[in-house]
């Protein structure tokens, strides 16, 4: 197979505008190959088969096709070649239509050139006036002029390079051609002065249309040239239009992906900031709701405060001159016995008396306070331990401390509820003497949680409290430390 390089494509068009094609130039030029390039094309179209052609390629569906190629010479059948050709040309006029491509080899060629040059003329006429598509070779001259002076027909050659002298096998539409039978002679070693008698013999009309052809054939070569330079610009400016107006929709494309990510970030920041500020309006709400709470219950501690300081302001008042008694020495001082308080002019019941500061805690009614050693009294009239066992409020605090539980369950009340109920528990657990105690109020959302926690900054008899570790209850209990 022929490398694809090296390959000479053919271009060729007819139907539009003519239908019949005269093809001149030189031997071994191309001239058969183009016609039969044609009939097998056309051939190969009409059987379905894949044709060979570039993109954009057209052809026409024909009725018939015929072609007189080759030389059908026959001594046996007394044909010439003249003869065999004629008898073909005979059938295709007898069965050749409008739709019918005729193709026609060295049209005229075999005789006297002047008679074939004749004869040509008339059977493309007849084919011309049948209007049927006809493609023919010659090397007549005068069929040239023939063809140029009909509309509805075209002159075509094949290319033969003058200073090569080797054909090009392109077939340059339009122009005739010349058969440069001279300048191959010479090519292939015909001897100079043969050659150059030949030219002298040359008819003076033959050589002027020849001249006339060869400076058609530079100017269109130049044309060619020019166009193929035009069409390489025209090219090159296309791709550059294409790759301008690609990077302009890419910029587009790119500048609308931008603005579309920065759309989606913006509305995903509002919506994140909107969804926490939400957050933020409800914790708050429920911050203020509380703190509601914690300041009304706040004013109700402190009014209890007062009521409890002018509790025992009446008391201290009422009993100020009640309470006398003999000195307290610290080696008499025994926890649960009863003792007088001078400065508040009542009875405690000592919990407990520290020997460095001389201070000691006693539990007065709900109340448990501390005062120094001097202050104390013991009540006249009973024995120390006749005293102990005599008051009721001992074995009161003994009964709480056995029945008072270590926990509290407040899970599934309100903050409200809840403080009241820890505020009595807390009165009863000092009462008992205990020391450490449990509020369970689950986790959920923590709100019980942080108003309890609150609420116990407020008590003064709270020492300490902290959540649950595990095994504890964990968040959902808080450990309460009392003051003793």
């Amino acid at each position: 197979m022929i490398a694809k390089e090296k390959v000479v494509p053919v271009d060729i068009n007819i139907g539009e505008g003519f239908k019949t094609l005269l093809i001149t130039g030189p031997n071994t030029g191309g001239k058969t190959v183009i016609l039969k390039t044609v009939g097998l094309f056309a051939l190969m179209a009409q059987s379905g088969l894949h044709v060979p052609a570039a993109q954009g390629t057209k052809l026409a569906v024909y009725d018939q096709i015929f072609a007189d190629i080759g030389d059908e010479q026959s001594i046996e059948q007394s044909l010439s070649t003249f003869s065999s050709h004629i008898e073909n040309i005979i059938n295709i006029l007898k069965c050749a239509t409008s739709r019918s491509l005729i193709l026609l080899d060295e049209l005229g060629a075999g005789t006297d050139p002047a008679e074939g040059a004749a004869l040509a003329k008339g059977i493309l006429l007849y084919f011309y006036n049948l209007d049927a598509t006809v493609i023919a070779t010659t090397h007549y001259s005068e069929l040239k002029v023939f063809v140029n002076n009909h509309e509805g027909m075209e002159n075509a050659s094949v290319e033969f390079d003058i200073q090569t002298l080797s054909p090009t096998y392109k077939l340059l539409m339009g122009i005739p051609g010349k058969s440069n039978a001279l300048a191959i002679a010479e090519r292939l070693g015909m001897p100079g002065g043969i050659i150059t008698k030949a030219r002298e013999l040359q008819n003076k009309s033959d050589g002027r249309i020849d001249d006339l052809v060869e400076d058609l054939v530079k100017k269109q070569k130049e044309a060619a040239e020019h166009y193929e330079s035009i069409r390489v610009m025209k090219a090159d400016a296309e791709n550059y239009l294409a790759r301008a107006r690609s990077s302009q929709e890419d910029a587009e494309k790119r500048k609308k992906e931008i603005l579309q990510k920065a759309r989606e970030e913006a509305l995903f920041v509002i919506t994140k900031a909107k969804q926490q500020a939400d957050a933020f309006h409800r914790e708050l709400k429920k911050l203020r709701d509380e703190q509601d709470v914690l300041e009304s219950l706040g004013r109700v501690q402190e009014f209890r405060e007062d009521l409890k300081n002018e509790q025992a302001g009446l008391i201290k008042d009422k009993y100020r001159d009640s309470v006398s008694g003999e000195t307290v020495t610290a080696d008499a001082l025994r926890p649960g016995m009863e003792l007088g308080i001078k400065s508040l002019g009542q009875r405690g019941i000592l919990i407990d008396y520290n020997s460095e500061n001389k201070e000691a805690q006693l539990q007065v009614g709900a109340i448990k306070i501390k005062t120094a050693l001097a202050d104390l009294v013991l009540p006249p009239g009973e024995p120390e331990s006749k005293q102990v066992a005599s008051r009721p409020y001992i074995k009161l605090q003994t009964e709480k401390s056995r029945t008072m539980p270590p926990e509290i369950n407040l899970r599934g009340l309100t903050l409200a509820e809840s403080i009241d109920k820890v505020e009595k528990y807390l009165d009863d657990c000092l009462l008992a003497g205990m020391d450490r105690v449990s509020l369970i109020h689950g986790k959920g959302t923590g709100k019980l949680r942080r108003g309890l926690h609150a609420y116990l900054e407020t008590v003064k008899a709270v020492k300490d409290f902290r959540l649950g570790e595990e095994g504890e209850g964990d968040s959902g209990v808080t450990i309460v430390y009392l003051n003793k």
